[in-house]
């Protein structure tokens, strides 16, 4: 069952992110937004539908190779890392608590997905699996 929603969490359609380094995983400094597509993902660790998310985001990206991948999580940096390892994700991992993603980029409900373009946001929704990915984004990404 698909439960796709563009929610009014999140930044408003338009809206410009503020520049910001974070670091991931590999210890690497991030800068969000950056040029181009980012897709950012919001997932919890003690979430089962962020859980149940996680394989399918090696599936999106692999769907979408000209956009730029970013998974803010609520793991701890050695968490974000087995994770990665494990769904061979060779994009960044960024801990972040649920605070964080509130007060940065407005995301209240998890999972959840922001695409941005060129550092403004086209869409932020609420998604469960790839499918629901796919039918909040057909209309923005080629």
């Amino acid at each position: 069952m698909s439960t796709a929603s563009i929610t009014q969490q999140g930044l408003a359609a338009g809206s410009m992110v503020k520049m910001q380094a974070y670091t991931d995983h590999k210890s690497d400094i991030v800068n969000i937004p950056d040029e181009g597509v980012r897709i950012l993902f919001f997932i919890s660790l003690h979430c089962m539908h962020c859980i149940d998310l996680t394989p399918e985001i090696s599936e999106i990206a692999r769907a979408v190779p000209d956009a730029g991948f970013t998974v803010f999580s609520t793991g701890e940096r050695e968490d974000n890392q087995e994770m990665a390892g494990y769904f061979d994700w060779d994009f960044s991992v960024i801990s972040a608590s649920q605070e964080e993603m509130e007060n940065q980029f407005g995301i209240t409900m998890l999972p959840a997905m922001v695409l941005l373009r060129d550092g403004v946001v086209q869409l932020t929704g609420v998604v469960y699996n790839k499918d629901d990915f796919f039918k909040l984004t057909h209309k923005v990404l080629p």
